[in-house]
């Protein structure tokens, strides 16, 4: 057995890699669309364990039967292909966008459970994020943003909110106008498109 058979990889073996390597990365993009924010802003010895698994299963399944250094570097470089397709044509065209954005889940005190539900949030789990922050309660809450990595961000009552704060943040049309120091609709404030990544053809 010579040095390639322990760290190369044949042709068969590399077509077999990225395939993997894209079906699984659109199965974990899918899980974590649907239930990233849970799996990230949770430290529950249970959410850290699913999401570890998750880690170790793709990494493991998209090496194939004998993994080697070669097929290591193939399924890295299709992963990081993948990425960067998700970030413009990829993420524009099949609704991955949506819920990476940050989003509006708490407007003086009541819950916006919609927006809970559609990030894949509980309640419970809400306020024991809240709890984390200090939160006495809802009579202490202004406007909580849940962020896109899981976590809270807590914007206090009483006091005017600069609209820009806000920009790109779902949700936003659930606070009272009355709130802002300026009209939160001005079209100024909306964030910039992602250019389309696809070449115009004549």
């Amino acid at each position: 057995m010579d040095l390639w058979d322990n760290i190369g990889i044949t042709a068969e073996g590399a077509v077999a890699v990225v395939v993997s390597s894209v079906v699984l990365y659109v199965a974990f993009a899918t899980i974590f669309r649907l239930w990233g924010a849970r799996l990230l802003g949770g430290r529950s010895a249970l959410t850290f364990a699913i999401a570890t698994g998750l880690g170790a299963i793709v990494a493991r399944a998209s090496l194939g039967h004998s993994p080697t250094m070669a097929g290591g570097l193939i399924a890295v470089a299709t992963l990081l292909g993948m990425e960067a397709l998700t970030s413009g044509w990829f993420r524009g065209r099949f609704g991955f966008r949506g819920h990476d954005r940050a989003a509006v889940v708490m407007v003086g005190g009541q819950i916006q459970r919609r927006q809970l539900l559609r990030h894949g949030i509980g309640e419970a789990h809400l306020w024991e994020l809240l709890r984390r922050r200090g939160i006495h309660g809802p009579d202490e809450v202004g406007v909580v943003v849940l962020e896109s990595n899981g976590g809270l961000s807590h914007l206090s009552p009483g006091r005017p909110i600069d609209p820009r704060i806000l920009t790109g943040v779902s949700g936003r049309d659930l606070i009272p106008a009355e709130w802002f120091t300026t009209d939160p609709d001005d079209p100024s404030l909306e964030p910039v498109p992602e250019p389309d990544p696809t070449p115009d053809h004549p």
